[in-house]
């Protein structure tokens, strides 16, 4: 069985003050770690501002950012074998989203991983993980792609 990834104690200094709107006006976005500009941070929310659940929920995500990289690179490899297909390395993490899920189950969000491994010069890959708010406050992988571009 794949890895859930338990939620906090530890949070990120992220203050929605630090994400930008981009057009068409439903998303947010920032780069992390501010000082690094590491990984593209996108967030749902309105024209107005991002949604504050989901800004506590990406506080809740970039400390282990570590963490869901090494998860989500077990799960692909579950189903892929980077060597057969000349890719070298792990998936790294290049974004983050964190996303009003398309079931709309209250209290639960759905976050995705954008991912890049050596070799793969042109492919952006993904794995979606679905945060558990209660019992066990976890995020668990469900689902990767693969997109061409």
């Amino acid at each position: 069985m794949i890895d859930s990834i338990q939620a906090g104690p530890e949070t990120a200094a992220l203050d929605a003050t630090m994400l930008d709107n981009v057009p068409p006006g439903d998303r947010w976005a920032c780069a992390w770690p501010p000082d690094r500009r590491e990984v593209e941070v996108l967030i749902d929310g309105d024209e107005d501002a991002p949604y504050e659940r989901l800004v506590d929920i990406a506080r809740l995500i970039l400390p282990k950012l570590g963490d869901f990289e090494r998860v989500a690179d077990a799960y692909i490899r579950k189903f892929i074998k980077p060597e057969e297909h000349g890719f070298t390395g792990r998936w790294s993490v290049q974004s983050l989203v964190v996303a009003v899920p398309r079931h709309r189950r209250p209290g639960h969000s759905e976050i995705e991983l954008g991912l890049a491994i050596g070799g793969d010069d042109y492919g952006t890959w993904a794995v979606r993980f679905l945060y558990d708010p209660a019992p066990h406050t976890s995020f668990r992988p469900h689902f990767f792609s693969r997109r061409q571009g």
